[in-house]
């Protein structure tokens, strides 16, 4: 997807923090774009330390372990 005019490149709107799942979307500086949403890793279940790293079943993220 080309979201910049000038100059014009592509980016990939699953991962780009600058563009996370459409153009023009910020991630906030603590966050990770995954699979177009933005996350935080540091707390998040889903994305533990990094994009889809799950925790286990009935353990919390915290500080991304």
């Amino acid at each position: 997807m080309t979201c910049d005019r000038s100059p014009k490149r592509c980016v990939d709107l699953r991962t780009n923090k600058l563009n996370c799942g459409r153009c023009g979307k910020s991630c906030q500086y603590s966050e990770v774009c995954c699979n177009g949403y933005c996350v935080n890793p540091m707390f998040d279940k889903r994305h533990c330390g990094g994009c889809f790293k799950k925790c286990n079943k009935g353990r919390s993220c915290g500080y991304g372990m």
